[in-house]
């Protein structure tokens, strides 16, 4: 089992200025943020770099990057060699950030794949960017290259399900619940008519992103917090699994209800965007 953390500016701080080397600090932030200045050694990685491409049958909209969630196969894209490459040492203790909710869950969904992917020691910085430099932390702009790593593959098949997994599992299982990490209007069909079916998966109860940030929209909630938010839209389990529209949001309340309550939860990295264009699969 992979261990899960949050990690404060306050000890991150720590950590660099003493030269820790152990660690690795990886930015999930877009590339003009993170060319406009990042925390000190961090490499850039993008999720959607990740993703494979939409079918042609989901039409144009979706075949722009950062628009489909399904991930690579790992093993026929040699994620693992290409982590490695980039300098992550799946045996290091890594460290992802972002910038809180305004980031959508970029790293939320980075710290997913890691973890799906092998990684066994994964900290996600609380307060992201921002708390970074309200802590005092230095910034660089340079484009951060490290020396090879290893990456060693060990896929965590409870992190992940597909698309034709979790229709299954929908048929099977009448008790079974998701959680839909999306906002209320998301969730109600109200809004983004890009979508070919607006609405949500049925069987998905709406538990938000935003619920699971304190009031300054940046550092998550603790435990007691989340537990009461959670039992509070009538979960009394672990889910299905959780998904958002490309598996961002969805993923970063997955690392929080782990963190919290020791269940991992299975992410449908496809999301609402692949359920949506396949014509088979349901909509309420």
């Amino acid at each position: 089992m992979a261990k899960l953390s949050l990690i404060t500016p306050e000890d991150l701080l720590d950590l660099v200025r003493r030269r820790v080397t152990d660690i690795t600090i990886i930015d999930a932030r877009h590339r003009d943020d993170y060319q406009a200045g990042h925390i000190n050694g961090a490499v850039n990685l993008l999720w959607s770099d990740f993703c494979q491409e939409a079918p042609e049958s989901a039409g144009d909209q979706f075949a722009r990057p950062g628009w489909w969630g399904l991930l690579l196969d790992p093993v026929a894209a040699a994620l693992a060699d290409r982590l490695a490459e980039m300098g992550i040492d799946s045996d290091s203790r890594i460290i992802v950030y972002a910038d809180g909710q305004v980031s959508k869950g970029l790293e939320g969904r980075v710290a997913w794949m890691l973890l799906y992917l092998g990684a066994r020691d994964l900290s996600i910085l609380d307060g992201g960017f921002s708390a970074w430099l309200k802590a005092g932390g230095s910034i660089e702009s340079r484009e951060i290259e490290k020396d090879p790593a290893r990456f060693d593959l060990n896929i965590d098949g409870e992190r992940r399900i597909t698309m034709e997994e979790l229709a299954r599992e929908l048929d099977c299982r009448s008790n079974a619940f998701l959680l839909d990490a999306r906002s209320a209007p998301e969730f109600d069909g109200d809004v983004y008519s890009y979508l070919p079916r607006m609405g949500h998966i049925p069987g998905a109860v709406l538990f938000p992103f935003t619920s699971i940030f304190q009031s300054d929209e940046k550092r998550y909630i603790d435990r007691q917090a989340y537990l009461s938010r959670y039992t509070g839209i009538g979960a009394l389990s672990a889910p299905l699994a959780a998904y958002c529209e490309l598996g961002l949001r969805a993923a970063t309340i997955a690392f929080l209800h782990e963190l919290y309550t020791g269940e991992p939860v299975r992410i449908f990295d496809g999301g609402y965007m692949q359920w949506t264009t396949t014509p088979a699969m349901p909509v309420a």
